[in-house]
């Protein structure tokens, strides 16, 4: 089963073939609606159990968690969000990008800080999203052009079976 045209914010249901993944996107696609936030979801033949509902929950719900927070800043009617998951063979490719005021990574290229309260619990949600990456001996990556932040994330879901 494939969605290949964009699934606004205000759909009622997300269908990509792996109930866990429909049901964080679902999830997030209320929270960035209630906030006039734009998501485009485009997902590509995902099998039904692709990755763990609590790894789907913690890597796709923190990275849509923390681009909805992004979207604070940025002007009303430029607030938008895009998510592309997709199966390539042995490898589950999952991006979301988001627009942002100003860039992100430091000089380093590593993730900067926005949180203005409770500075001490910044970088928890992206630690996990790197553990539960790692479970799956994959890669996330990160990059900022032209006011867009994207996050790549590359899992191996080969024998995979939850």
């Amino acid at each position: 089963q494939q969605i290949t045209k964009p699934v606004k914010a205000d759909a009622a249901l997300v269908r990509t073939g792996c109930p866990a993944i429909d049901t964080v996107l679902q999830i997030e696609q209320r929270k960035a609606s209630a906030q006039g936030i734009t998501m485009e979801i485009v997902a590509h033949g995902l099998p039904e159990n692709c990755i763990s509902p609590a790894d789907c929950n913690c890597i796709l719900g923190n990275l849509l968690d923390n681009a909805i927070e992004a979207q604070a800043d940025v002007p009303e009617g430029e607030r938008h969000i895009q998510v592309s998951l997709q199966q390539r063979h042995d490898f589950l490719v999952l991006q979301v990008r988001n627009s942002v005021t100003e860039n992100p990574l430091g000089e380093n290229g590593k993730l900067r800080t926005s949180k203005k309260t409770s500075p001490g619990l910044h970088g928890i949600g992206i630690k996990s999203v790197e553990v539960a990456v790692g479970r799956y001996e994959g890669e996330l990556s990160y990059s900022f052009k032209d006011g867009l932040f994207s996050v790549s994330a590359l899992l191996c879901v080969n024998d995979m079976n939850y």
